[in-house]
């Protein structure tokens, strides 16, 4: 199946990764779990949504999101310093996804990274609130049928 295989390739690629703020777990959910405060820094990765588009008329081009989502309690020392680490450990994520993940074939289709955001590089709310350090990356694949 396409989406469990683009989820299953961003999760090896991550998992091949070095980062500033190592991740004690990264694991495929569609659904995420509550923060707690006591939680280490994981990785959830899911699937966001797609679509498809008929451009010939044997052919269909697909797009396909996986999302990641990154959390952290940041709540104990240097708040600012154990954020921007985190920060940079998102970027690193991106980085390691674009190098190991950029293909990804699927039931003998390829499909392509064509995009990548960042959104939010970090939720201010939740880290004022509950010191929870808290990132959304998306992935935008694209293969056709």
């Amino acid at each position: 199946m396409i989406i469990t295989d683009l989820m299953t390739a961003v999760k090896t690629a991550v998992d091949a990764g070095t980062y500033t703020v190592p991740f004690a777990s990264t694991s495929i959910k569609l659904v995420p779990v509550t923060p707690a405060s006591n939680r280490p820094m994981e990785m959830i990765i899911g699937y966001e949504g797609g679509e498809e588009n008929r451009i010939a008329r044997c052919q269909w081009e697909q797009l396909r999101t996986v999302r990641c989502i990154i959390s952290n309690y940041v709540g104990i020392g240097d708040l600012e310093a154990q954020t921007l680490d985190c920060m940079t450990t998102v970027r690193e994520v991106v980085d390691q996804v674009k190098s190991q993940a950029a293909t990804v074939s699927s039931g003998g289709e390829g499909f392509v990274l064509v995009g990548v955001r960042v959104d939010p590089e970090y939720n201010y709310e939740a880290l004022l609130e509950e010191a929870l350090f808290l990132s959304v990356i998306y992935l935008d694949y694209k293969g056709y049928l």
